[in-house]
């Protein structure tokens, strides 16, 4: 399934919006997630979009890249293709069937939980898979913790100087004998 095009009415888009959020709630809380895709949009190097990088390939949003911006900014996605520096041909994902224009148009979106996790993500222009569109590739490294579920005891620990005193030993020999 990919994201309706921009030429789609706003209901075909406000549809597949409120979908792609019934289906991020199904996952549990703290999976790492991370949706990709045709995304049908043109993210801008906003900076004051807390969603977007400064490496994007375009200067301007269009109405499907306001919508992802709004999606990703309300779950606390980011766009991880617009934050690792690359040369612009790198960047795009789509070109034109003439070969003259070319555009970003698909998208990683990644929780900025585990945005740590992924160390680049790029277009890769040189796999065939007969498509106008270039297939992305993302470096994934997660980095795993371990939780400790029980809270560990303190021992206590022997005063072994009170046998020294012989009062202290006796007392001792007589409560073992009688345990025995």
């Amino acid at each position: 399934m990919h994201a309706p095009t921009e030429n789609n009415d706003d209901i075909v888009k406000s549809s597949f919006y409120d979908r792609l959020d019934r289906v991020y709630d199904t996952v549990p809380k703290h999976d790492a997630v991370i949706i990709m895709g045709d995304m049908n949009t043109k993210v801008s190097k906003d900076t004051l979009t807390p969603c977007t990088g400064i490496c994007s390939l375009h200067e301007i949003s269009n109405d499907n890249g306001d919508r992802v911006c709004h999606f990703a900014t309300s779950r606390d996605l980011i766009t991880s293709s617009t934050i690792f520096p690359h040369k612009n041909i790198h960047l795009q994902t789509w070109i034109s069937p003439d070969g003259l224009t070319a555009k970003q148009t698909d998208h990683v979106k990644t929780s900025r939980r585990h945005a740590v996790d992924l160390t680049d993500t790029r277009s890769q222009r040189g796999v065939n898979c007969d498509s106008d569109h270039f297939m992305m590739r993302i470096k994934y490294r997660p980095k795993i913790s371990i939780l400790f579920k029980h809270q560990y005891t303190r021992h206590l620990r022997f005063d072994i100087s009170k046998f020294q005193d012989g009062t202290c030993v006796k007392k001792y020999h007589n409560s073992i004998k009688k345990i025995s």
